[in-house]
C-alpha cells in the first residue's frame, strides 16, 4: 500500500523543478521513499534523469487519500518540498535548497502546488 522502502510512486509533473540542489525537467517519474535512512529517489521513465536526496519524516494532519508531491512555487520556479504517502498520514520533507532560500530572501511571493500521484 505505501510507496516506501521499495514501493513506487508514479507521477507526471507538468513543470521543471528543483529537488534539493538537483534540477529536473518536466515529465513522468517513479519515486521511492526509504525511511532508514530518510531518502527520496526519483527516476524519470526514460531513464535520462534521476536523483537521490536526503529528507526527514513529517507527520501530516491525517491519512491521505492519495500519494502526492507538494511544491513551493516562486514565479515560474518550483521546488519540491514534500512527498506524502497514501493512507499513512506520513511523508518526507526536503530541506530548503540554497536557491529556494534566495527566493525567500528576495521576498518573492510563494504559493503551494500539490500534484497527485499513483502508487504502484
Amino acid at each position: 500500500m505505501l510507496a516506501q522502502d521499495g514501493g513506487q510512486i508514479r507521477i507526471n509533473l507538468p513543470f521543471d523543478f528543483m529537488a534539493g540542489s538537483h534540477y529536473l525537467p518536466a515529465g513522468e517519474y517513479y519515486a521511492r521513499i526509504s525511511h532508514s535512512p530518510n531518502l527520496i529517489r526519483m527516476d524519470n521513465v526514460d531513464g535520462n534523469h534521476s536523483l537521490l536526496v536526503l529528507a526527514h519524516s513529517v507527520q501530516c494532519q491525517g491519512p491521505t487519500d492519495t500519494a502526492s508531491f507538494v511544491f513551493h512555487k516562486y514565479g515560474d520556479r518550483y521546488f519540491l518540498w514534500r512527498v506524502l504517502n497514501y493512507g499513512s498520514g506520513m511523508g518526507e520533507e526536503l530541506p530548503r535548497s540554497r536557491e529556494e532560500r534566495e527566493q525567500i530572501a528576495d521576498r518573492h511571493a510563494s504559493k503551494t502546488v500539490t500534484v497527485l500521484a499513483s502508487v504502484r
